[in-house]
């Protein structure tokens, strides 16, 4: 199974009132010949990505390692080009 990292996380304890006014940032992001849109929702931890939602669908995630501040975190390829290839790619990142 192919892993993917999809997003990171950034900033200290000092910036986390500058991250959640990143809350209900939205992009919309080339993938595979189609777009993404994707939404970042900041929930209490404040960084670091805990949930990643596609179309609905919760997908596994692997982390990955940063020893200075929480981690990103992987989706299997795979999985996230049969969503997509079933309907516009509507991808919520939860922190």
């Amino acid at each position: 199974m192919a892993w993917r990292p999809v997003v990171g996380a950034t900033g200290s304890k000092s910036t986390r009132s500058c991250r959640r006014s990143l809350n209900g940032l939205k992009a919309r992001i080339p993938f595979d010949g189609a777009a993404i849109d994707v939404t970042y929702r900041v929930g209490a931890r404040g960084a670091g990505p805990t949930a990643i939602v596609l179309n609905g669908v919760l997908l596994p995630t692997v982390p990955l390692t940063n020893p200075y501040r929480a981690p990103g975190v992987s989706v299997p390829l795979r999985q996230v080009r049969e969503i997509i290839a079933a309907g516009p790619g509507r991808l919520d990142v939860q922190a």
